[in-house]
């Protein structure tokens, strides 16, 4: 479990960074 949640955390720290780095880049 602790696993899945590190994972889903991880994830969720990429679709973050991904939609600030785009909306920077804008």
């Amino acid at each position: 479990m602790f696993v899945k949640r590190e994972i889903r955390v991880q994830s969720n720290a990429e679709v973050l960074h991904s939609s600030i780095a785009s909306l920077s880049s804008i």
